[in-house]
């Protein structure tokens, strides 16, 4: 599996946080891995943010809006 480019992860974290996909689907999705999918997501969001990654992790959705996180529009 390939890595993928900055705009490619920065689109993965975000399919994550707003749509709630698993980390199966993203990797599918965006052609890497489930493991390298989880990690471009735990690198990138807050560490304040804990317990969505959980949920995520046991395909849960996550819960909207993420804790810690604030959307500006």
């Amino acid at each position: 599996m390939a890595e993928a480019e900055p705009r490619q992860q920065g689109l993965l974290v975000l399919a994550c946080l707003r749509k709630g996909e698993t980390f199966a689907s993203l990797a599918a999705g965006f052609g890497v891995g489930t493991a390298t999918a989880w990690r471009y997501v735990a690198e990138t969001v807050a560490p304040s943010s804990h317990k969505g990654l959980i949920a995520a992790t046991r395909r849960e959705p996550v819960p909207y809006p993420v804790p810690g996180i604030r959307w500006t529009h």
